[in-house]
């Protein structure tokens, strides 16, 4: 029998990539601890997509993902081409705990880029 998660809501993810060299030829994904996002393996992550934000001028990239409400979620952001992952170079997973119906959580990442 398939395992089927209740409580599921829309997590919207945006990352900046002002800071971030071209990334022609790579894809941007989101990797983390739940399933819906790969379950930590590159070959499951998420792509995102361009959402270009006029209003603040910057390089906006986003992806809504159904996961479990209030849940707590470790993630990270990934570059992905053929030779590779290029992983943000921060030590620590980001931590997120997913809202709910009636509290919706909202925010912009920005990718850190050392050593990409």
């Amino acid at each position: 029998a398939k395992e089927v998660e209740t409580n599921l809501i829309s997590q919207r993810f945006e990352v900046n990539l002002n800071d971030v060299p071209e990334i022609e030829g790579r894809r941007l994904a989101l990797i983390g601890s739940h399933k819906a996002i790969g379950h930590w393996a590159a070959a499951h992550a998420v792509d995102l997509l361009p959402a270009f934000n006029i209003q603040d001028n910057k390089r906006v990239w986003s992806v809504s993902v159904k996961l479990p409400a209030g849940e707590n979620i470790e993630y990270k952001y990934v570059l992905l081409s053929e030779t590779g992952a290029a992983w943000e170079s921060n030590a620590l997973n980001r931590l997120l705990k997913v809202g709910t119906p009636s509290v919706q959580v909202d925010f912009v990442d920005n990718f850190n880029v050392e050593g990409i």
